[in-house]
């Protein structure tokens, strides 16, 4: 029985295929979050809540070492839950235990290495010659991962690497100090080559620690749109918001993705500051793939608004102002025509656009435009044609890496629906959903009210009447949230109503099931958001974590179609349910 730090100068891998070596390593050895609860509150009797415990958890990723010495702190203190917060490589307690007993123990090449590689959160042998200006950075990883130098593998062909959370915090903080003339220039290598090596998140977030503007302003406008057309907002908001209003303003491209990630966010008023921000900001050449089509995005901003017959006429606007707004501002006109109930105008105004898009290859506008298609053949009562549309557009989806693309939106509602009219109702409703969930990252509200009225009818048809009616009045809630909603939001509504014979529910549900798909857990958030407590104060009140208090506010948001806790209490008022 050998206990070591690092591997033995032992046959181990012949061993291990033998049978004959039984290890316990790190994973082994790092404790759960039932042993840290064990060891933090029965052991060493700090009392400390369940909550804080998951983030003490999280930060040591269940290192007993650090654990202890998270204790160490917390002794004595009466505000846990902010020490907590506040722990990290720069403890005083971890600094002295992590650079007496690991990095002081190391070569000062080795040391070198360490400190200078710090600055990345993920590792390979390449990446780390690239950013130290050396080579041979294979080796060390190799070695550092079999002296368990809290170094973790990524990947099982060990390959990529990071280092363990505290000991990286650590060392950035040690490098800091001792070397802080270089932290930009690190940068600046592993954004240079992180770009090269398609790795455009963190050759971004590197461009940005180093201060270099200019790099950080060519990646971003050279690669937002493809991550916005990802689902990935948060991603590209934090690019932006990392950027000097100042250098945005200044750049017309970067003015168009500002103004079309906060419309995204629903922050519409300013939105429409930078498309403001946009007309104002210098022109730049033909050609080069940064002239923003900003007269269709007014269009947009008027859709998301709830402003149909705004939409039409902006859309109109910018396909007679410039050609190069031409396919974008079809899309807006084509999608409101066909919600406005326009057919005649709308079919070969979407089929012409849909060719125009497959011709020229982009696959996102192709999808969105064979939808439309879909949607309006089903309104014209050619169910077998708007079938065919829609799986012609998700296939299309699937062959271009679009799967999470919102443009598919409206074909999975309809795919949904021709579904339901072959009496397959599982399929249906699983296709509406995604539908829904797809329209609901970029609020496309009239698609999401589409796919929330054909799942009524599918209730409906399921002898569901009080689910039909909750699904109505969830309709009825999104419409509700719009800024400017004309009574085109409601006609469909309504529509659907008379087609059922159903009257609105006005009434709270007195069967005691959910109103309108909101869980028992969500109501009962909902009846603690009235109050004025905290969320980490209902958390205590349903003993959930924080997180789950969170997760589920966002979603009676989503649900109710508030933006904010007065408004999701005042909602629920108006609807009964408070």
């Amino acid at each position: 029985m050998l206990a070591t730090r690092e591997d033995p100068p032992l046959p181990l891998g012949r061993l291990r295929a033998r049978g004959q070596l039984a290890e316990l390593r790190a994973g082994e050895l790092r404790f759960s979050d039932e042993e840290t609860s064990a060891f933090l509150n029965n052991a060493l009797g700090l009392g400390l809540s369940v909550e804080d415990i998951e983030r003490l958890q999280m930060r040591t990723e269940g290192w007993p070492a650090a654990l202890y010495l998270a204790a160490l702190t917390l002794r004595g203190r009466s505000d846990p839950s902010s020490v907590i917060e506040a722990f990290a490589g720069d403890d005083r307690h971890v600094v002295d235990y992590l650079t007496g007993e690991v990095l002081a123990r190391q070569v000062p090449e080795l040391q070198t290495f360490l400190l200078r590689t710090s600055i990345l959160t993920r590792l390979c042998g390449p990446l780390c010659d690239a950013v130290t200006e050396t080579e041979g950075s294979d080796r060390i990883l190799d070695e550092l991962e079999r002296s368990n130098l809290l170094l973790v593998p990524l990947d099982a062909k060990r390959h990529w690497y990071r280092y363990h959370p505290l000991f990286a915090e650590l060392l950035r903080h040690e490098l800091k100090r001792t070397e802080p003339g270089t932290v930009a220039a690190l940068h600046r290598r592993a954004s240079s080559w992180c770009g090269d090596a398609g790795l455009i998140v963190e050759a971004a977030n590197h461009a940005n620690a180093a201060g270099d503007i200019d790099a950080a302003v060519e990646l971003v406008g050279r690669h937002w749109s493809w991550f916005l057309d990802q689902g990935q907002l948060t991603t590209v908001s934090r690019w932006l918001d990392a950027l000097p209003a100042s250098v945005i303003a200044d750049n017309r491209m970067l003015c168009f993705a500002a103004a079309m990630v906060t419309s995204h966010m629903r922050r519409l008023d300013e939105a429409e500051r930078w498309l403001e921000t946009a007309d104002r900001a210098p022109a730049v050449a033909d050609g080069d793939g940064s002239a923003a089509p900003l007269e269709a995005l007014r269009a947009w901003l008027r859709l998301l608004r709830g402003d149909v017959d705004g939409t039409i006429a902006a859309a109109r606007r910018a396909i007679t102002t410039t050609s190069a707004a031409a396919l974008p501002a079809q899309l807006m006109l084509g999608s409101a025509l066909w919600w406005a109930q326009q057919l005649t105008e709308a079919k070969p105004l979407v089929e012409t656009a849909s060719r125009t898009a497959e011709a020229a290859g982009v696959a996102g506008p192709a999808v969105f435009m064979l939808g439309v298609r879909a949607a309006i053949e089903f309104e014209l009562s050619d169910v077998g044609q708007a079938g065919t549309l829609a799986r012609a557009a998700l296939e299309l989806t699937r062959r271009s890496g679009l799967d999470e693309h919102p443009f598919s939106a409206t074909a999975h509602v309809v795919h949904g629906k021709a579904h339901a009219r072959h009496g397959k109702s599982d399929e249906a409703t699983a296709e509406i959903e995604r539908g829904i969930q797809l329209a609901e990252r970029v609020n496309a509200w009239h698609v999401q009210i589409y796919g929330v009225l054909a799942l009524a009818e599918i209730r409906h048809g399921a002898h569901e009447p009080a689910a039909a009616r909750r699904l109505l009045a969830r309709a009825r809630a999104i419409v509700g949230g719009l800024p400017d909603a004309d009574e085109l939001a409601g006609a469909r509504i309504e529509q659907t109503e008379r087609t059922l014979r159903l009257r609105p529910a006005r009434e709270r549900d007195t069967g005691g099931a959910p109103y309108w798909e909101l869980s028992q857990r969500e109501l009962a958030v909902l009846r603690l958001l009235e109050s004025k407590l905290s969320q980490r104060e209902i958390a205590g009140e349903l003993y959930v974590s924080f997180n789950t208090v969170k997760t589920h506010t966002r979603a009676i948001f989503r649900k109710l179609g508030a933006a904010s806790r007065a408004e999701a209490v005042a909602r629920a008022r108006e609807l009964g349910l408070l």
